[in-house]
């Protein structure tokens, strides 16, 4: 949304530009900001030994967050849904800590620093939950966020304002180890204009290993499963135009394992979940793609058109696969 964020190698977030809702963290909600600034605290306090930066979007507009080297989570910038997960809906123009290593209140149990954070940056999610994963060596797993089409896996649909432990499916850690995840809410409107079907969704997919077996891998998906990309030989189709049929894709309340060839799961290097905006000529549509080291890919769902042969599948038309497949990425493969 126009503005920029640095992270420094004296540990310190420069930003500058559009900060209208708080995206600039200096203490400012204003349309232009033409210097850089430092994020810091609501007391004017800049936040420093900063070790990585992170954003997500709710439609245009950005709420970011940090991870300091204690292993801290701090957020800033817009909030709707729990986007920020500071227990509320309020915007913040300074920077929020929300997962703190040394109140017990602030969610992590045995002061456990947080390792990483999960989130989408598409610049047009609409439903959009952050995982925050701890440096456990099973790492256990909080959520925040819009939760509208189930993409947590837990059953239900509720927003989650604050970070809240996962303890279902692949995050039960006596049982599983997560070993890569990737989320991704979306929003795609059925034309340029506006008019025609808007299709909101949000989908993680994960891959473990077992407790017991740490050589058996297994691929798990929850949330919205429109157009197969969940790969689990089924799905909800949404055709654009005739209004808001979206609204009934809720397929996978709850996380499952997906089919897949299990031999390919130690060699994944990326899982990408993508929404294709639909820009009123080209039909819209939701992938997932597997990528592994050795440079193979395979996906699932659909490429709309599929006018460039985006998928690295073969035929250059509107496709819909609800099975993994193998990309043909030449003509020798």
């Amino acid at each position: 949304n126009d503005s920029h964020v640095g992270l420094g190698t004296d540990g310190k977030i420069y930003t500058c530009g559009y900060g209208d809702r708080g995206q600039c963290g200096n203490n400012a909600s204003v349309d232009r900001n033409h210097y850089w600034y430092n994020v810091e605290t609501e007391s004017g306090i800049t936040l420093t030994g900063i070790v990585d930066i992170y954003h997500w979007s709710y439609d245009e507009y950005t709420a970011l967050g940090a991870r300091d080297n204690l292993g801290q989570i701090w957020v800033w910038g817009y909030n709707r849904l729990g986007l920020l997960g500071t227990g509320d809906n309020n915007e913040r123009a300074f920077a929020e800590k929300i997962y703190d290593t040394t109140d017990s209140n602030k969610f992590p149990s045995d002061n456990v620093p947080a390792a990483d954070l999960i989130c989408s940056s598409d610049s047009h999610d609409i439903n959009h939950v952050t995982y925050i994963k701890t440096s456990d060596t099973v790492p256990r797993f909080y959520a925040f966020g819009d939760n509208e089409y189930y993409m947590t896996g837990a059953g239900h649909a509720n927003d989650m304002t604050t970070p809240t432990l996962l303890e279902h499916g692949p995050f039960v850690k006596e049982l599983f180890k997560i070993e890569r995840i990737a989320v991704d809410g979306g929003y795609l409107n059925g034309s340029s204009s506006g008019s025609g079907n808007s299709w909101e969704s949000g989908t993680t997919m994960c891959i473990t290993t077992d407790i017991a077996d740490p050589t058996k891998y297994r691929l798990w998906g929850a949330g919205s499963d429109a157009h197969g990309v969940l790969g689990r030989s089924h799905y909800n189709t949404i055709e654009a135009g005739g209004g808001d049929v979206g609204k009934a894709n809720k397929a996978s309340e709850y996380f499952a394992e997906i089919p897949i060839d299990r031999r390919i799961l130690p060699l994944v290097r990326d899982i990408i979940i993508s929404n294709n905006y639909n820009d009123g000529t080209h039909k819209m549509g939701q992938q997932g793609t597997i990528h592994l080291t050795d440079g193979r890919c395979y996906w699932s769902g659909v490429v709309t058109y599929n006018k460039d042969g985006m998928s690295g599948h073969k035929d250059d038309d509107h496709n819909m696969i609800g099975t993994w497949t193998k990309g043909i990425w030449s003509s020798n493969d």
